[in-house]
């Protein structure tokens, strides 16, 4: 007796119609239902590198948009720390300017405190 694989063709059984034996789980399948199976599996085959490069399309998407995220963040770090700094000198420009006109060079009160003696 020859053991068969668990699908058969009926043109397996038509050359060893004595000699096969269906076991449990084996199946005998017409020629184009075969056909039509490897037709469809090639169909499913492509339906999933077609999904497959649509999901490595999504996750290079994804990571260049968080790429651009960290550029981005750290562009506004910078900026953030630029404006701080445009800030700090404004706030001093104006208190000197206040202090100047207020209450004299500071400079020059310091030097006159040495020729009050």
């Amino acid at each position: 007796m020859i053991t068969m694989p668990s699908v058969l063709t009926l043109r397996d059984v038509n050359i060893h119609p004595r000699r096969v034996t269906l076991l449990p789980g084996q199946i005998v399948i017409p020629e184009k239902e075969i056909y039509y199976i490897q037709k469809k599996l090639t169909e499913l085959q492509y339906e999933m590198e077609i999904r497959k490069e649509e999901d490595d399309i999504k996750e290079l998407m994804l990571t260049q948009s968080q790429e651009t995220i960290f550029i981005l963040a750290k562009e506004h770090k910078q900026l953030k720390q630029m404006l701080s700094k445009r800030i700090q000198n404004k706030i001093k420009e104006v208190f000197v300017q206040f202090f100047c006109t207020k209450h004299g060079h500071p400079f020059k009160r310091l030097s006159n405190l040495g020729n009050d003696s």
